[in-house]
């Protein structure tokens, strides 16, 4: 009886030495690879000298025709404090839109930036030789637009955050928390002619832009192949 309970013990104890050399320093270690953000692959980005930084950013580098081209617009404050930053009108580029989701025009929303896309592969150089496309269909007589806050307007910028409170003069207001980031989403622009027609965008090289009210712009290309 002693023997056999000898015998059981001695297996144990062998089994339990096989189970530790398997989880030993010898055995290949677990690694985590960072998750990459796919939804944004064109991505560029224009910081000012109050604190800000103005991106955009698109879902894809190549289209085809009649496929949605999604544009991102982010204004964001690089400062750890809060940021107050007064309204301006230090546009950089005129016929900055928002797309179709606001007819009235950036004036009519809270965002301080806007877009705008011209036909061919354009620099900051020669933005004011070209003229963007029409992103609203400019048949539509516009009623009822209610333009932001003029001259008093003020954003204050949460730390490191794209998040602001609405402030007037030199006082914080609690009033709301508005993200200032924008999601423009097109499948094309509306002609020059006499009666706009909407038209997707044709085979070729376009030019986004991103501007905000204190004279930043961001710039990316995309292709849209046949």
């Amino acid at each position: 009886m002693k023997l056999r309970v000898s015998i059981i013990i001695i297996v144990l104890l062998l089994s339990m030495s096989g189970a530790d050399a398997g989880c030993g320093g010898n055995s290949t270690p677990t690694t985590t690879s960072p998750t990459t953000n796919t939804s944004a692959l064109n991505t560029s980005s224009s910081k000012s000298a109050n604190g800000l930084s103005l991106s955009l950013s698109l879902d894809a580098a190549t289209y085809q025709p009649g496929q949605v081209i999604m544009m991102f617009v982010d204004e964001r404050n690089t400062s750890s404090k809060m940021n107050h930053v007064p309204s301006s009108s230090q546009w950089s580029l005129n016929g900055l839109e928002l797309g179709p989701s606001y007819p009235c025009g950036i004036l009519s929303s809270y965002y301080p930036f806007g877009v705008a896309i011209f036909q061919g592969y354009d620099t900051s150089s020669n933005f004011s030789k070209a003229t963007p496309l029409n992103l609203n269909e400019p048949n539509v007589i516009m009623h009822g637009c209610i333009l932001k806050i003029g001259h008093d307007f003020a954003y204050d910028f949460k730390p490191l955050s794209d998040i602001e409170v609405l402030g007037y003069g030199n006082t914080i207001s609690d009033l709301n928390n508005i993200v200032l980031k924008d999601e423009v989403d097109l499948k094309g622009y509306w002609t020059n002619d006499s009666i706009s027609e909407f038209q997707h965008f044709q085979p070729g090289v376009y030019t986004v832009v991103a501007g905000d009210e204190w004279g930043a712009l961001a710039v990316l290309h995309f292709t849209v192949t046949p």
